[in-house]
């Protein structure tokens, strides 16, 4: 189930019948110098090193090194090893690339180390529950691919949050906590309908005092800017995802297909279909 109505991010995370196709998870237990080689192209992953440390390759990327506690999100669906310096277990969960929310994680990794506050102890609390559901030989399937789900949507919302890729706060607003808190409610939610009062409203100043404030930063009004930082975005879709045009319009704030097509061609000047097909992306 998507709000494929309105996009609204947090609805769709609020859902209470919200499913995730296709998901599944495994615990894989490697001894020194194992070796593991998994990944498919319509599939995004997530794997956590519950114990010892692991090294994730994949082909045309940097590696990536994980140690107890450690997480990463791929969302391109590209084969991967997964190599133990000494002996570990891993969780590797995967779930279907199949709308605009989960491929609209970066192209290369989301990863969360142990010791980041805001999200690490969550994924490590539900990949504790996991695994002692899988200890018991009998554990309830629907229960691990339930808590997988969840995993999946956090990494999507602490990507969408500004934590990762686009939504890093540019270094001009680390230090004014106004200007970053409509930046992070921005982010959380992309696709809502966002307004000026409600940049301001989020930020804690009144319109004028935003407006200026926001202007003198970026050097253009907010919603300019807004508009560019949702075409971008849609642009990063089209390269790097499978996601259909209404998937990404939905996504990145259009209310329509064709909102989102003459947005595009009247800031890039080619339509987003012609656009994707010259630089052999997915086609819509």
């Amino acid at each position: 189930m998507t709000d494929r109505q309105s996009g609204h991010h947090g609805r769709f995370l609020r859902a209470p019948g919200l499913r995730l196709d296709g998901v599944d998870a495994e615990i894989v237990t490697l001894t020194a110098r194992d070796a593991r080689t998994m990944g498919r192209a319509d599939r995004a992953f997530f794997l956590h090193c519950i114990s010892g440390e692991v090294t994730i390759a994949r082909s045309g990327h940097l590696s990536i090194a994980l140690a107890n506690g450690d997480s990463v999100g791929i969302e391109k669906g590209a084969p991967l090893t997964i190599t133990a310096s000494a002996d570990a277990v891993v969780l590797v969960s995967s779930v279907a690339r199949r709308h605009a929310y989960i491929a609209g994680l970066p192209d290369d990794a989301v990863i969360v180390r142990a010791d980041e506050a805001r999200v690490a102890p969550m994924l490590a609390r539900m990949v504790d529950t996991i695994r002692c559901e899988s200890d018991q030989g009998s554990g309830d399937a629907e229960v691990i691919r339930r808590l997988c789900e969840v995993i999946m949507l956090k990494l999507i919302r602490h990507v969408q949050s500004g934590l990762a890729r686009m939504g890093k706060p540019p270094e001009a607003i680390r230090h004014d906590q106004h200007i970053l808190r409509a930046w992070s409610a921005y982010f959380a939610e992309p696709a809502a309908a966002w307004t000026v009062e409600r940049l301001a409203s989020a930020a804690g100043l009144s319109r004028s005092a935003f407006h200026d404030r926001f202007k003198s930063i970026f050097g253009a009004p907010p919603l300019e800017t807004l508009t560019r930082l949702r075409l971008e975005h849609a642009r990063e879709l089209l390269g790097g995802s499978r996601a259909t045009l209404p998937d990404i319009a939905i996504a990145v704030g259009y209310h329509s297909e064709s909102a989102l097509i003459r947005a595009f061609k009247r800031e890039f000047g080619v339509s987003p279909g012609r656009w994707r097909k010259e630089r052999g992306g997915n086609h819509v």
